[in-house]
């Protein structure tokens, strides 16, 4: 008999009813009832995101507060990308002004070795304290390093300046992330964080014409001086605009400024900045200077063992609360990434420069011109950076666009 012939059977079987009627010697065929299963292909941490309530009670801006936020983090963005590629149009009007053609490499290298150093320090910063303060403080940082740069009279007091241009940069890159993140609800950051990219990526391309321009015009000051303006005016629109609302600052109020300073893992910064610090001169003076086999040589590259020894056991010994938890350096996506970041950012640094040094130095040309001559590199870069993200959203798969778009960097390097 099948269950059509009774439906007050299948009720009562659905029901989890005990009464069973008086059906004879007939045979009944069971048919068991089962809940369907969620969809195999989502994972349970995604399912569980989906259920979860949306933000917590997050407030986000609208009208004119948010807009003009947001403009301050477009223009810092672009300083940002400026201040990464315009001081390669400068190099060879700087090593003339200063006569120090050896200190070409710490002109980039004290800005990037800043910005490594102290990007983590911000991260534990914005976790802890008001972003709003520790952003303005770090743009108030770069802006002290633009006019550090613009009235540099000596090249030591010049790579000083980059120095703390790298400290303050290393702020307002992790700040912007932070500070869009609570303008913007989850479903709409995507498209923000693509725009405000696209500023960088405008600073970065527009550096070696708008660098040129400058230093023809009105010198080589010109190029980090004009950045000052436009920073006070991305400081003013971050008071005036951004208000932390509830449920977007992460500060704890129950601890003293003081006690959440100390919860900092300032040993670790205080370990890298240095044994980084060594290293540079030592390949900076190794083989030009002194010869590689020269105590000045050796004992810069001790010290930086010995402290990169001590980084990571602090690490070791800090655990989840270190600066850089070994769960993170285990990974094996990490580790590939940063080595492949690594190597493209030491081509891209190296083409960049030389080739500046080249067109000025070597070709007799202009800066103006020399800018006009490197703009297909940076514009190669956008277009690599834009289709190697359309590739990642399309194929869903990253190491693809990773070897596909190496192919022709290996090319042109070669």
């Amino acid at each position: 008999m099948s269950h059509e012939d009774n439906p007050s059977r299948c009720e009562d079987m659905t029901n989890g009813n005990d009464a069973t009627p008086n059906l004879g010697h007939e045979n009944i065929e069971m048919i068991p009832i089962t809940a369907p299963a969620p969809a195999p292909q989502q994972p349970i941490e995604q399912l569980e995101v989906q259920t979860s309530p949306t933000e917590d009670d997050t407030v986000y801006p609208n009208g004119l507060k948010l807009w003009l936020a947001f403009i301050s983090l477009c223009i810092v963005s672009l300083l940002y990308g400026l201040n990464l590629a315009i001081v390669a149009a400068t190099i060879p009007t700087l090593t003339d002004h200063f006569k120090s053609i050896n200190d070409i490499g710490w002109y980039s290298s004290a800005y990037s070795l800043m910005i490594a150093s102290f990007t983590i320090t911000y991260g534990k910063l914005y976790s802890q304290i008001s972003a709003k303060r520790v952003y303005l403080i770090s743009i108030a940082i770069f802006q002290l390093g633009s006019l550090l740069c613009t009235i540099a009279q000596s090249s030591s007091m010049f790579i000083f300046g980059r120095a703390v241009l790298g400290i303050g940069a290393a702020g307002v890159d992790s700040g912007s992330y932070v500070i869009l993140s609570r303008l913007f609800p989850p479903n709409k950051r995507h498209l923000w964080i693509t725009v405000m990219g696209s500023a960088l990526t405008v600073g970065l391309v527009s550096a070696p014409l708008l660098g040129g321009v400058l230093i023809d015009w009105i010198g080589w000051r010109g190029c980090f001086g004009f950045s000052i303006p436009l920073g006070v005016v991305a400081m003013a629109f971050v008071w005036y605009a951004y208000n932390e609302t509830t449920g977007t600052s992460r500060e704890d109020h129950t601890l003293s400024l003081w006690n959440k300073v100390q919860r900092f893992d300032w040993l670790s910064t205080l370990l890298m900045l240095p044994s980084f610090t060594c290293l540079l001169l030592a390949l900076q003076w190794g083989g030009i200077r002194y010869a590689w086999r020269d105590a000045r040589v050796l004992v810069p590259l001790f010290v930086f063992a010995i402290l990169i020894l001590a980084f990571g056991y602090r690490q070791y010994r800090m655990k989840e609360s270190a600066s850089l938890p070994l769960r993170i350096i285990k990974m094996r996506t990490v580790l590939a990434a940063c080595w492949f970041g690594s190597c493209a950012n030491t081509t891209l640094a190296i083409t960049e420069y030389y080739m500046s040094i080249f067109f000025q130095g070597a070709m007799g040309y202009s800066a103006f011109q020399s800018g006009i001559r490197m703009t297909p590199l940076l514009a190669g870069i956008t277009i690599g950076s834009l289709g190697g993200g359309f590739g990642v959203k399309w194929l869903g798969y990253y190491n693809r666009e990773r070897l596909i778009f190496s192919f022709p960097w290996w090319f042109s390097e070669g």
